[in-house]
């Protein structure tokens, strides 16, 4: 069994414990903190902040002042390097009738609009080369 994992700091133990277990081989629990240079991550942190931004504005049609960008993204909590904790922070403060984010909504607008990752726009190649490593390091464990 393999298993990858965001990480925060309050989650270095679970993991910890996870990879001394036997319940997963040797090596085969990874965090997306492995794949991006920050301490703590999600998924999402293997995006690109421009991208990220993008499929974001994409999903809850943001636009004109309310329309996200890598610097409000920022702004939004500087306590944090998490982009999905700095765009719920963001969400916060937008004006009704704005939705709260959610992890699950941007996802299924990025299923249903692929072409967002098409092209060789440097966020998109910056993201898939990230999404190429992770995967890589993945399917070499299965191989193992």
């Amino acid at each position: 069994m393999i298993a990858l994992s965001d990480y925060t700091k309050k989650d270095k133990t679970k993991l910890d414990n996870l990879r001394k277990s036997e319940v997963i081989k040797d090596g085969g629990a990874l965090s997306i903190a492995d794949f991006v240079s920050q301490e703590e991550a999600d998924i999402e942190d293997l995006f690109d902040p421009q991208l990220f931004c993008a499929i974001v504005n994409g999903t809850y049609q943001l636009e004109g002042a309310q329309k996200l960008d890598p610097a409000k993204l920022n702004a939004a909590d500087e306590n944090t390097e998490r982009q999905v904790k700095k765009a719920e922070t963001y969400f916060n403060i937008l004006p009704e009738p704005t939705p709260l984010y959610n992890h699950f909504t941007p996802a299924s607008w990025l299923l249903m609009h692929p072409e967002t990752l098409a092209g060789d726009a440097e966020p998109i190649l910056k993201t898939l080369e990230r999404a190429e490593t992770l995967f890589k390091a993945l399917n070499g464990m299965i191989a193992n």
